[in-house]
């Protein structure tokens, strides 16, 4: 029997991680808007991006899969855990359009329950500043799931000029050192 999965990480730890990837993900954009809005714009069709996302996803599912209590289910564990390793195989080579979009999307979606489970017993007000986010992640990860397009559509309006661009990873990069603060000192 398998025992019920528990990632066992620290909100701090949480914190440090998702503020680091926000400030690095958007300090790129603080410094060269130009060539970093290009490369944003391009990524909802990069196949190459989602094909590393959408299978990074699928392993991390698959291994949710094999090893969280089921319940019921738990005897089909291993039709389960193969029905989503070619779940995600077919989608890679079936649905090519908007791949990297979708691989985040699941990425969002999977990333959620990692914030959430950390949250979970902490006693203090500050952690809802994750807890918000990760509601934030589930609700944007089914959207660009169902429609990957607004995406698109979002990063053409967002990144229209490179004042645009550079503001909101201004906003990006403050974000990631607020997380790495709470999670340095607060938390």
């Amino acid at each position: 029997m398998i025992n019920a999965l528990t990632y066992d990480l620290p909100l701090s730890g949480v914190a440090l991680v998702i503020g680091a990837l926000y400030l690095l993900g958007h300090l790129p954009g603080v410094i060269w808007p130009e060539a970093f809005g290009r490369w944003v714009k391009s990524f909802p069709r990069n196949y190459a991006a989602g094909v590393v996302l959408t299978f990074v996803a699928g392993v991390w599912f698959c291994w949710l899969t094999a090893t969280t209590d089921l319940g019921e289910m738990s005897g089909m564990r291993h039709i389960l855990v193969t029905a989503w390793a070619v779940g995600a195989v077919l989608l890679i080579i079936f649905v090519p359009t908007f791949l990297a979009v979708r691989g985040l999307a699941f990425l969002l979606l999977l990333g959620t329950e990692v914030i959430l489970s950390s949250a979970f017993l902490v006693d203090n007000d500050a952690k809802y500043l994750l807890t918000v986010l990760a509601y934030v992640w589930a609700v944007v990860g089914m959207i660009l799931v169902a429609s990957p397009f607004y995406l698109r559509d979002a990063l053409e309006v967002a990144l229209k000029t490179p004042q645009r661009c550079r503001i909101l990873s201004a906003a990006g990069v403050a974000f990631g050192v607020v997380l790495l603060i709470l999670g340095a000192f607060v938390y």
